[in-house]
Order: C-alpha cells, then structure tokens, then sequence
C-alpha cells in the first residue's frame, strides 16, 4: 500500500505480513529531512529508507522523495510518527510532522 503527505492523519489497515510505502516530499538542500520520530508498538518492521530525486526539472537543489518502506510483522495496532527538520538544529526546526494510524490484521476485511 502507497501512502503520501496528504494522508497524515489517517487510519489505514495492512494485512500481516503486507507491505507499506510512505511518500513524503524532501529537499535535501535545505537541510530539513525526513526521519523517523516513533514507532509504537513495533509491529511494523522498517525495511528501507531511500531518497527518489526528481527528474523534472534536472537541476541543482531539485527536491525529490523521501521513500520509507515497512512490512506488517505482528498483528495489532501501532503508529508512525516522522518528523520533517534539521537534526543538528534539535527540535525547535521542526517544520512538519507526518502521522499515520496502522493496525494490523490477520486477513483482508470484507467490503
């Protein structure tokens, strides 16, 4: 499942042992980045962090996409919180948050 920044907020569920894909929009440039505040309960396992830089327009200090991928490991609920800011800066550059609700299922639900 691909989520992206317009879904803070939300609840969504994954099927045990389904995969999760979170877009978030970054300028490494800036120096604010994206990382990873919390995990709670860890049922869901981090599995890759990677960064897509954009292909239009091929500039210099072109932004691009901070890639998070996790996978349902445990049946329950948990929450993902990250925060988008410069580290060396502490908590005071924090210029945005992202959170989503996850719980964890055995199964697909009916529709």
């Amino acid at each position: 499942m691909n989520v992206y920044q317009q879904d803070d907020g939300k609840s969504i569920p994954l099927i045990l042992g389904e995969l999760l894909s979170i877009h978030l929009p970054e300028n490494c440039s800036t120096g604010y980045r994206w990382t990873l505040e919390a995990l709670v309960p860890e049922n869901i396992l981090l599995l890759q962090r990677t960064f897509i830089e954009s292909k239009m327009p091929p500039v210099l200090g072109a932004g691009g996409m901070r890639v998070w991928v996790f996978k349902a490991a445990g049946i329950g609920k948990t929450q993902i919180n990250l925060k988008r800011w410069r580290p060396w800066e502490g908590e005071k550059s924090v210029k945005e948050r992202f959170v989503l609700q996850v719980e964890v299922i055995r199964e697909e639900m009916e529709k």
